[in-house]
Formats: C-alpha cells, sequence, structure tokens
C-alpha cells in the first residue's frame, strides 16, 4: 500500500507547532513576523482552541481549508521533529522558505509563489532521509536547473528525483514540465531517476470534504464520513486522468522518445494530500464514539507507468522501482 488516511489528533498540534519553531531557530531561521508559517502557527492555535472551547468559530465559517493548512503543517512537523536539528542542517535553505508563499503540500499556490517546487523538494528530501538515504538537494536559491532537485544513494543506487508542483490544466505544459524533469536527470550524477509530481494545484480539495448543506445560522453541515478508501481511490484516478490526457496530447511515439535511454525511467511519482471528513477508529476512540466524524488527513504516493512493453525488451520498472516507491512512501509517512 502506498496510501493511508488518519484521522488528526488535535491534543498536541499547538504543542508540535512551539516544538516546531525552537526546531527552526536550532537551524537558525526564525518565523518571521506577517510572514506564510506565522499565520499558519497562529490558524494552528486558533484552531486548537475550537477543540478546547476556549474559543469559538464565527458562525457559518468555512474551516476547511485553516483545517486544510493545520494538517499540511502536521505532516510536515512530524517529519522534521522525527528528525531532528542534525539531519537537517543540509535542508536549512528549504526550510528558510517556509515563510514565503504557500508552504504547504496539501494546499493550492498562487501561480507566482517561488517556493512551491522548492518546498515540494523539501518534502521528498525528508521522506528519503527516513528511508534510510544518503540525501543531497539543489540549492533553493542559487539552481542553476541542471540537477535533478534530489539525490538520494539507496541500496547502491543514486536516485534522482525532479519535482513539479503544476499550476495549470494543459496537457501540453505538463509534458513540457516533465521534460525539464528529464533533461535535469539526464544531466546530473544519479544513475536512474524519477520525474515527481504533486497536483496540489489542481485537486479538488473542497469536493473531498464537502459542505452538503447548512443549518439556519450558516454553520456548515458535512454530512456522513466518505470511506477513506473511496477518495483513495479517485484521488489516484485523478492523476491517472492527467497522465492519460497527457499523453494523448503529445502522443506515444514522443513520450516513448522522451524516455529512452535516459536516466529517467518511463514513469512518473505522484504525491496527492489532502484532508477529508472520516470515521473516528474504534481501536483509538473514547467509549461510545466509535465511528463517530472526525477531521482526517489522507495522502497518496501513487507511480504511474509510461512504459510499453516491446517483445524481448526487459522491463525498466522492475522489482527495484517498486522497492523505491514502497520505501519512499514510509519515509513520508507520519511517524
Amino acid at each position: 500500500m502506498t496510501s493511508y488516511s488518519t484521522p488528526f489528533r488535535f491534543t498536541d498540534a499547538e504543542s508540535k507547532s512551539d516544538a516546531f519553531e525552537r526546531l527552526l531557530k536550532e537551524l537558525g531561521i526564525r518565523i518571521e513576523p506577517k510572514g506564510a508559517l506565522e499565520q499558519i502557527c497562529l490558524d494552528v492555535k486558533e484552531l486548537a482552541d475550537f477543540h478546547t472551547g476556549k474559543a469559538k468559530p464565527s458562525p457559518g465559517v468555512d474551516l476547511r481549508p485553516h483545517l486544510r493548512t493545520l494538517m499540511g503543517l502536521d505532516h510536515l512537523v512530524s517529519l522534521a521533529l522525527d528528525l531532528g536539528a542534525e539531519k537537517l542542517q543540509p535542508f536549512k535553505e528549504h526550510f528558510a522558505l517556509l515563510n514565503d508563499g504557500t508552504p504547504l503540500q496539501n494546499v493550492a499556490a498562487p501561480r507566482n509563489d517561488r517556493s512551491g517546487d522548492k518546498l515540494f523538494e523539501l518534502l521528498i528530501a525528508l521522506g528519503a532521509v527516513r528511508m534510510g538515504a544518503e540525501v543531497t538537494v539543489d540549492s533553493p536559491d542559487r539552481s542553476k536547473g541542471d540537477n535533478p532537485d534530489v539525490i538520494a544513494a539507496w541500496n547502491g543506487v543514486r536516485w534522482g528525483f525532479a519535482c513539479k508542483v503544476p499550476s495549470g490544466d494543459s496537457p501540453t505544459t505538463l509534458f513540457e514540465r516533465i521534460a525539464e524533469g528529464v533533461d535535469q536527470i539526464e544531466a546530473s550524477s544519479s544513475d536512474r531517476g524519477f520525474v515527481m509530481l504533486n497536483f496540489k494545484n489542481r485537486l479538488d480539495h473542497d469536493g473531498a470534504f464537502p459542505i452538503v448543506s447548512r443549518a439556519p445560522d450558516g454553520d456548515p453541515n458535512f454530512g456522513p464520513p466518505p470511506n477513506s478508501d473511496t477518495v483513495i481511490a479517485e484521488l489516484r484516478a485523478f492523476a491517472e486522468t492527467r497522465a492519460k490526457a497527457m499523453v494523448e496530447e503529445a502522443t506515444n511515439q514522443e513520450v516513448e522518445k522522451l524516455f529512452a535511454n535516459k536516466k529517467a525511467l518511463p514513469g512518473l511519482l505522484v504525491w496527492l494530500q489532502t484532508a477529508i471528513l472520516q470515521r473516528l477508529p474504534k481501536e483509538i476512540a473514547p467509549p461510545g464514539l466509535e465511528g463517530a466524524g472526525v477531521i482526517g488527513s489522507v495522502a497518496v504516493l501513487h507511480p504511474i507507468s509510461l512504459e510499453w512493453a516491446k517483445h524481448g525488451v526487459p522491463a525498466r520498472l522492475d522489482g527495484s522501482v517498486d522497492d523505491l516507491v514502497s520505501a519512499l512512501y514510509k519515509g513520508l509517512r507520519l511517524p
């Protein structure tokens, strides 16, 4: 399995946010006043107060964007705290970008957000370190575009990952972004590699967490929690649909030619993450609350093959790729 859904625990959200601020200080980074990260941390504290009853949201307010922000930050914070300051030193330039733009990987960002691709790189780098790889990253400020964004030496192979966060819906533009990634990997010291995509800007986040009606005072009613497996299947189908449209627009021949004799393997790794309403699992639910609706995070690392079998030619997407995807997913999963 390369997907999970898990209920969010509000009880430690604020303390983890404070611990993350201390961790950033160890890296020589401060949370800039009025910056993106400060606003996210303030959101965390406010939502924690709502949860404990210290405060109440205004009637009718839609908290879904704030909840996605909360869980996106919690994911990054959990990975960072699990590794500690010493292991995070090589990525301090990337962590400094958290003060800019829209730094989370489950929240859509504006087109001019310079931090988008770079912070996706950070997420993949943290996952690779947690899977046991020796990781190097391209500088976010001095990047020349001739290296993959993340190189992870793992099981005797130097894997290169070119990380892209598409902003639009054009299949042609998607092909061009993938071609950029293939070129980056080819010019690098990596042995093999993948173009990685995050469709956070194109996912229907509200559709995964819909408001079905409103109470007389305007408060949203989210209805019964959906089956999380159904949501995961829809996320995978979304990625497959995008890849299929890209291949149909570019043609099979052009896609095959793009990857021919290249270090980049003929496929994509897609990260998909959003917030959902889900049922509280009975193994962790207090008495009487089994199956109650709670806020949850869902995440998928979805591999897509762009390889066409040829008679007598060994497949390039072999068992070592399965091992890589499984290990990277475990590295990206919440501790």
